[in-house]
């Protein structure tokens, strides 16, 4: 019987230990997928896919066997002493912490899987703004290719319309794009439009913005279009770009309605950057 005992306590040290690893070594797992991007030691692919979604979905469910495993031990021995409780605490924050992973990753496929295929949507997929040659080629050979934007992906997506002057609206349609960290690129005061470029934090996407500011009853009509470069959806980063630039736009436009708001609100900043110039 005494020999039995301790083999389960060998059992549950393994188990302890098998949780211990994997508490420290599972979430630092998921920052390492993502941000390996970003320093290009792999793509989006192997961080996502392969990494977050695969190793990590299955480090957080052998956490989550071994600490309900180990539970079961220390229940089964009623250990007492000083070792059982430190070790008891790994064993619990495996368990949290194994359910929470498994939970969210879960969620987060099936919340990913919900979006359309659609790479690439506007406010306007009848008529979007159309991409300049430079842009097409910047977005280079293997980037998902620019044709007419997806009616279904674009769905619910309206174009922004404000009291303002074309030019006026168009002025500050650049400067909310910069203040959201959009890198502007090719950019026309003439043609009212400009386009830019802006990187998630998440795996690296980077999507592509067309604006476009038109005449409209009301006073101007603002137009966007988001192509993302990789992968067979954006995964909603379009839709939640454009809804971004039209509550920024709002707040923008509210704060140069102020009294003081300066008398060149709506003045076109002088140095209009290209992407080239800003990304070295």
């Amino acid at each position: 019987m005494q020999a039995g005992l301790e083999l389960f306590r060998r059992f549950y040290g393994m188990g302890v230990a098998v949780c211990l690893v994997l508490v420290a070594g599972a979430p630092p797992l998921l920052a390492v997928a993502n941000f390996g991007v970003g320093l290009d030691l792999w793509d989006w692919r192997f961080g996502m896919h392969t990494l977050a979604f695969g190793w990590g979905g299955l480090a957080f469910k052998v956490m989550l066997a071994a600490g309900a495993a180990s539970l079961a031990l220390a229940v089964f021995l009623k250990i007492r002493d000083g070792a059982f409780h430190l070790g008891l605490g790994v064993v619990i924050a495996a368990l949290v912490l194994g359910a929470a992973g498994v939970a969210g990753l879960t969620w987060l496929r099936g919340h990913l899987g919900a979006f359309p295929a659609a790479h690439d949507v506007a406010t306007d997929p009848q008529n979007p703004p159309v991409f300049t040659a430079f842009l097409i080629q910047r977005r280079g050979a293997q980037a998902n290719p620019v044709g007419r934007p997806s009616p279904e992906g674009s769905a619910g997506l309206r174009p922004v319309i404000v009291a303002e002057d074309p030019d006026a609206a168009f002025a500050a349609a650049l400067r909310t794009a910069r203040g959201l960290g959009w890198r502007v690129g090719t950019t026309s005061a003439e043609a009212r439009m400009f386009e830019a470029t802006v990187e998630s934090i998440w795996f690296g996407f980077i999507d592509d913005v067309a604006v476009r500011v038109t005449g409209d009853e009301a006073g101007a009509r603002i137009d966007l279009r988001v192509a993302a470069r990789s992968g067979g959806s954006d995964y909603g980063r379009g839709a939640a770009l454009i809804a971004a630039f039209g509550e920024a736009l709002a707040e923008r436009l509210a704060a140069d309605a102020s009294p003081g708001a300066g008398a060149d609100a709506d003045r076109i900043p002088d140095a209009l950057p290209d992407v080239e110039t800003e990304a070295g």
